[in-house]
């Protein structure tokens, strides 16, 4: 895509990049090892023939079956040493193998904590470290390795969660204010509410100082002077959304990013903005983390106190200066009520809202798309919805506005907390600025606004992205993992050793077409085997208890 060779998957800042773990990381000291079963006969090893077939595992080591198959310190054949190139292989897979294992292990460290673009950069390093050995290890070797890769449980984990933060960047940023597109809602989206921004007021600067930017001034006066709030009805549904701009930077020093990630993350200080809150905040269900929470909320409507159950998910993507939120309402039949019963005094909210944010950091300013969705119990009353959107959604504008800008002024509520940074929250924003103009370049400097958001390829576009490089595995497009006749050759009769039929040349030549990829999603990992498992093919793996392919 860059004229460079590599693929638009494969970041450059990732190029060479190599994995190095912490015991606080969890490494694990095992994993198992793809191999191929070959007929002794099919390597060119100098020397008499062996009796038993040899195993060829992605860090080319040669073992006995016997050995193998019990565990045991059987002598192993013997045979003449390897070349000197066929040795360097040998440790180059090896070095491969195990920064594969410490980018595994990184991965795993950031899955826990809930960061999903973080664990998708670690599996996206180790490919890009792959892909750049591919000329001296081959198409098939390299296939081996990525399939151990794709096989993990990192990787099949983090998968459907880029998946979600994708939707959401669909939902959010497509589709225009008064179309039907932009979300599963369906209808035309209405004028209800327009809030007026008075930098001034709020304390936030806004001259040639503040924004070093004539053309990003220019817009953020003309563009950005009031938030404009859209919804549509749908049934029991109720989809609100809007958006806004902000100068990037604030005198606290801190990017104002910053003011909205505080007000969600320092759940104590809730009662600072959300108008129908009861007590200080949210109370924490699971052990806090940073990108990952499961939440009680109490809010007070008509003198009547309801519990929803929310689980907040929070996406830093620094490549394109990206903050994304999500909290998901559980709908009053979700099994996680019987875990967590509501407190004394409230009734289990009968239905649900869902918040999805993005927020662009751009170098002089940036724009935040919001959008909200309540699904009631019955279709909402008229007069529901009114109050909802003429009054509750701005007040709550109102309050955030506020409450951000106060948040980023020495001494506010918020300030002692961004300055403990104990979940490196606010260390995370403040990448999202200074990654911000390399963002900004590689977009050709567009000045995002209100009237002119950015599509959903801001998320999608990013460097790294493990479902454009899964789309392009299951094509067989990806040109750094195909494998030439020899190696084809080496793996049909890998397969046929497994079957016992007679190898066909024919389907190894040039123009045969490589075999579809593993589904990984039709393999049951619950009954797989991993730890002595032998990949056959690109299309077949034995199970390594023995129970077949």
């Amino acid at each position: 895509a860059n004229g460079s060779g590599h693929q638009p998957w494969v970041p450059d800042l990732l190029q060479g990049c190599s994995w190095r773990s912490s015991p606080a990381m969890g490494c694990r000291t095992s994993r198992s090892v793809d191999a191929f079963e070959v007929p002794a006969k099919s390597l060119d090893v100098p020397g008499p023939a062996l009796s038993q077939p040899l195993y060829f595992n992605s860090d080319v080591s040669l073992s006995s079956p016997s050995h193998k198959a019990t565990g045991g310190d059987v002598p192993e054949p013997a045979a003449e040493p390897e070349s000197a190139a066929s040795a360097e292989r040998s440790a180059l897979a090896e070095a491969l193998r195990r920064e594969l294992e410490e980018a595994l292990a990184a991965g795993l460290a950031l899955l826990e904590l809930g960061d999903v673009p973080g664990t998708e950069a670690a599996l996206a390093a180790a490919l890009a470290r792959i892909e750049a050995s591919g000329a001296e290890l081959g198409g098939a070797r390299c296939r081996a390795l990525v399939q151990q890769l794709r096989a993990s449980h990192e990787y099949r984990s983090v998968l459907p969660l880029l998946r979600q933060m994708e939707a959401v960047a669909e939902e959010v940023l497509g589709g225009g204010k008064g179309s039907a597109e932009g979300g599963a809602g369906g209808g035309e989206w209405k004028l209800g509410a327009e809030v007026k921004m008075d930098f001034k007021s709020l304390g936030i600067p806004v001259d040639e100082h503040s924004v070093q930017n004539a053309e990003a001034l220019r817009v953020l006066m003309s563009d950005g002077t009031s938030v404009k709030v859209y919804y549509r009805l749908n049934g029991r549904r109720l989809d609100i959304r809007m958006s806004t701009m902000l100068p990037t930077k604030t005198p606290s020093g801190f990017p104002s990013i910053t003011g909205l990630a505080a007000m969600y993350h320092e759940t104590t200080l809730w009662e600072t903005w959300h108008p129908t809150m009861v007590g200080k905040g949210p109370t924490e269900l699971r052990k806090r983390r940073p990108c990952h929470n499961l939440w009680h909320i109490v809010t007070k409507f008509l003198l009547q106190k309801y519990a929803e159950i929310q689980e907040e998910r929070v996406y830093y993507v620094p490549t394109c200066g990206v903050y994304m939120m999500t909290m998901e309402g559980k709908a009053a039949d979700s099994e996680l009520w019987t875990q967590h019963p509501p407190p004394s005094g409230t009734k289990i909210l009968p239905g649900s809202n869902c918040t999805k944010i993005v927020h662009i950091t751009q170098e002089h300013t940036s724009v935040l798309g919001l959008m909200t969705t309540t699904v009631g119990a019955q279709a909402l009353p008229e007069f529901i919805v009114k109050f909802i959107v003429s009054w509750m959604i701005p007040e709550v504008i109102r309050r955030m506005l506020r409450a951000g800008a106060e948040s980023l002024k020495s001494g506010g509520p918020h300030w002692q907390a961004m300055q403990a940074d104990d979940e490196g929250v606010y260390a995370r924003c403040k990448e999202l600025q200074t990654r911000a103009p390399e963002a900004d370049k590689a977009r050709g400097g567009t000045i995002f606004a209100p009237s002119k958001m950015p599509t959903p390829d801001v998320v999608k576009g990013r460097g790294g992205n493990l479902l454009v490089f899964e789309q392009a595995f299951g094509a067989n497009a990806v040109p750094w993992l195909q494998v030439d006749p020899s190696e084809r050759l080496l793996e049909a009769s890998a397969q046929a050793a497994a079957s016992g039929d007679d190898v066909d040349v024919a389907a190894c030549s040039d123009e045969a077409e490589l075999p579809p990829p593993i589904e990984l999603d039709l393999i049951d990992y619950d009954r797989f085997e991993s730890r002595n498992a032998v990949v056959i093919d690109s299309t077949s793996v034995l199970c390594g208890c023995g129970c077949g392919p």
